[in-house]
């Protein structure tokens, strides 16, 4: 700050004033407010790619199971309905996983010779409820598994 003293500049050595320091941090807070939401909203998407990539997971460490298994075993067995590869309020299997304080439907429907006779061709979902929205989200994937003739 300068004052003048007999017409001559001189600087004042008494520092910022509290007016001053004041103004400085009610701009600052101003600023901090403005930018809140937009920290908030990283937040929120952090935690629904995080439950996303949970859900991914654990659809492929479904498909790897079924990879695995025998073309006869029970996990991929089908209920006899052969048009409900869409169908999630009654699906040939179903299963629960719970991850970092959410609860994943993993539910899995069989439809047997198809496309082909000796293949099954197998739809895997992952549901959730989303926490930051509230929102049900799906995941979904399709495999097919031969049977081996030798």
């Amino acid at each position: 700050m300068w004052a003048i003293i007999n017409g001559n500049k001189s600087s004042s050595s008494e520092g910022m004033t509290m007016l001053e320091v004041m103004v400085a941090f009610s701009l600052l807070a101003i600023a901090l407010l403005g930018l809140a939401p937009a920290i908030i909203f990283m937040a929120q998407m952090n935690t629904q790619n995080q439950s996303m990539t949970r859900a991914r997971l654990i659809m492929e460490q479904y498909s790897e199971r079924i990879r695995s298994i025998n073309y006869e075993n029970m996990f991929i067995t089908d209920d006899g309905d052969t048009n409900d590869l869409a169908n999630l309020t009654q699906p040939d299997h179903a299963d629960t996983v719970i991850a970092d304080g959410i609860r994943y439907a993993v539910l899995w429907n069989v439809k047997d010779n198809s496309p082909a006779i000796n293949i099954k061709t197998i739809q895997i979902y992952v549901v959730w409820r989303d926490p930051t929205s509230g929102l049900t989200k799906r995941i979904n994937t399709l495999n097919y598994k031969a049977a081996v003739t030798r």
